[in-house]
């Protein structure tokens, strides 16, 4: 896998094991090293990871971006999963 890749696949298993920080740190820099990434999971997990962390702002920044994306792509389940999540906000 590329760097990118492995980055994301590690904050999305950090994620997953409630370590919040971790992911936020992993999916921060996968997004700083390619910051034209058209990925809506890479911006969905970092908004689950700052709603994790009580950066409520930031985590609805995410969720914006993540749905603009899975819009972009014709993901309806995506799509419909990120606005779920910016309701809990």
């Amino acid at each position: 896998p590329t760097y990118l890749e492995a980055l994301t696949a590690r904050g999305a298993a950090f994620l997953a094991v409630n370590q919040s920080q971790n992911a936020y740190q992993d999916l921060t820099q996968a997004i700083a090293n390619a910051p034209t990434t058209t990925d809506p999971e890479l911006f969905y997990n970092r908004g689950v990871a700052r709603a994790r962390l009580g950066d409520d702002a930031g985590a609805r920044r995410d969720l914006e971006r993540a749905a603009e994306l899975y819009l972009q792509r014709g993901e309806a389940a995506g799509y419909r999963q990120t606005l779920t999540q910016m309701s809990q906000l």
